[in-house]
């Protein structure tokens, strides 16, 4: 254990991947070393100041971003400029991004949900409840506004769903409930909303603060709707939003891109369909895409909550079961990290 403290790796990188309560990798740092693609604030690619030009770099990547085009909506050029980025012909990749311009990263790269894996390790150890009755239907924690988030809302309001659900819109919306919730993140984005700042990165005791998982909030409604961060069909990139009703083993509606929940079995999950009609994530136009999840969300109102339940008890167990294995989240970047390891071990 102690001569892992020989990776050249500062950020943590190999322990976003591996479980550090057990022996894993030493690579030599003469040779290759870790570090985060990009700053914390995602809006400018880190520099290789620290690193000599013929140590080779895995460089790990933790937000949306295609290859060629960057990061639009953090305002992160796509360009592969050395006097800009930071990758060499020689680097590596770690993204938590697939998207259809992959082929155009100029280095070997691999895939691996670095929002699955603070998931998995902030709530591993909560015990969420899950009582017959409960006061709310579902949590739809919309967040900053987005147009997909916006439709949603309307449709809620035109159907006279808010006082059901639990929303927060911020700027917006926030349901009654949420003031008598007293846990540490709802603390945190309360206070967030009253200085009118709207990120949920914030950190809370060294993790972003949407990444805990709210007992109170699952234990007093039945379902979630998941309006994840990007809803571009040309990139699949979950987040802790869709990691945590897996991980408290409910149900979810999805708000994201065209093909989301198929993307999202590739990966190894299971969704809901036929009990929850998921026809909605095959649609390309994003209005319409909502408009069905919305029907969706309406029909789902209509069954027996405890009765989908029980349909879905494999489903919902299944992807418990990943979410809870940290070796399941990470074996890809295990694997492409193992191969690594062949060619740059260190040795005494």
């Amino acid at each position: 254990m102690e001569l892992t403290s020989i990776n050249d790796d500062p950020i943590g990188v190999l322990s976003n991947i591996y479980d550090d309560e057990y022996p894993h990798p030493v690579f030599d740092p003469k040779k290759i070393c870790f570090r985060r693609y990009r700053n914390y604030n995602h809006l400018k690619y880190n520099d290789r100041k620290s690193i000599k030009e013929n140590v080779r770099t895995v460089f790990e990547d933790f937000e949306m971003y295609l290859p060629g085009q960057g990061d639009e909506w953090h305002g992160l050029l796509g360009t592969f400029d050395p006097e800009v980025n930071p990758l060499r012909e020689h680097d590596f990749v770690i993204t938590s991004c697939v998207t259809k311009n992959d082929h155009l990263w100029p280095v070997p790269y691999v895939y691996n949900n670095y929002h699955f894996v603070k998931t998995h390790l902030i709530n591993r150890g909560k015990k969420i409840a899950r009582p017959t009755d409960r006061p709310f239907f579902a949590d739809v924690l919309l967040g900053t506004k987005k147009p997909h988030r916006e439709l949603f809302f309307q449709l809620m309001q035109q159907n006279n769903m808010l006082e059901a659900n639990i929303i927060n819109f911020f700027g917006t919306y926030k349901s009654e409930f949420l003031n008598s919730v007293n846990d540490p993140q709802q603390l945190v984005i309360d206070r967030i909303q009253t200085e009118n700042n709207n990120g949920t990165s914030k950190l809370l005791n060294g993790h972003f603060t949407s990444q805990h998982i709210s007992e109170q909030i699952m234990e007093n409604s039945w379902y979630s709707v998941v309006a994840e961060s990007i809803f571009n069909n040309d990139c699949f990139f979950v987040t802790e939003k869709t990691a945590k009703p897996m991980m408290a083993g409910r149900p979810f509606i999805m708000l994201g891109g065209k093909h989301y929940l198929k993307n999202l079995r590739g990966l190894g999950f299971k969704t809901f369909d036929p009990v929850i009609d998921e026809s909605y994530d095959n649609i390309d136009g994003p209005q319409e895409r909502v408009k069905r999840a919305f029907a969706s969300f309406q029909s789902l109102i209509t069954q027996d909550p405890v009765k989908v339940y029980s349909k879905l008890k494999d489903v919902i167990e299944h992807n418990q079961r990943i979410m809870y294995d940290r070796k399941k989240l990470t074996q890809r970047a295990t694997r492409f990290l193992d191969s690594l390891h062949t060619k740059y071990a260190y040795t005494p």
